[in-house]
């Protein structure tokens, strides 16, 4: 049994807007064609480094210690040495790993994201006469979540005016919005 189908839609449309947005919120946000790390697999990363460099550190440290000849005291300050070079190498690896999710954890306002800037053009969309609890935070490093009490005219078109501020706050990075 056989049989064919062929299917053939063509679909315009035309969308009429009453006005344009335009968003200046700042420092522009640029996609970035590197892909960002999870902090989850950073940690992991940097665990596995901390082992493998402690390993190289621990056979140096040993190899000075036995082949130098004994009239060489600092030969023994060695182990400790290289135990606190690699400790300033996490650490510089680590702090901005903590800091990064400090900041999730504490749901902190993204750095790149100008909220004075943004409140502003909020204001700009017509219609709007003013708001209040304006929160933007960090869901997690891909993710960033705002929340806003817009208060509107009363002959203003309320679907249309909550799309416009859910563009502007698109446009601003903020891709989940209440």
């Amino acid at each position: 049994h056989e049989h064919e189908h062929e299917h053939e839609h063509e679909h315009e449309h035309e969308h009429e807007h009453e006005h344009e947005v335009t968003v200046d919120i700042g420092k522009p946000v640029e996609k970035k064609k590197k892909a960002k790390r999870s902090s989850n697999i950073q940690a992991v990363l940097l665990h596995v480094m901390g082992d493998a460099l402690g390993s190289v550190a621990a056979i140096i440290a040993a190899c000075l210690i036995k082949y130098l000849p004994p009239e060489y005291d600092w030969k023994y300050y060695s182990d400790p040495v290289c135990s606190l070079l690699i400790v300033i190498i996490i650490l510089n690896s680590c702090i901005p790993l903590f800091k990064s999710v400090i900041n999730i954890l504490l749901q902190s306002a993204p750095s790149e994201i100008n909220m004075k800037k943004l409140g502003e053009e909020i204001l700009k969309v017509p219609g709007v006469e003013y708001f209040h609890g304006f929160h933007v935070w960090q869901l997690n490093e891909d993710i960033n979540v705002g929340s806003i009490h817009i208060i509107c005219s009363k002959e203003s078109n309320h679907q249309k005016i909550m799309d416009d501020v859910k563009m502007l706050l698109h446009k601003a990075n903020i891709h989940t919005s209440t």
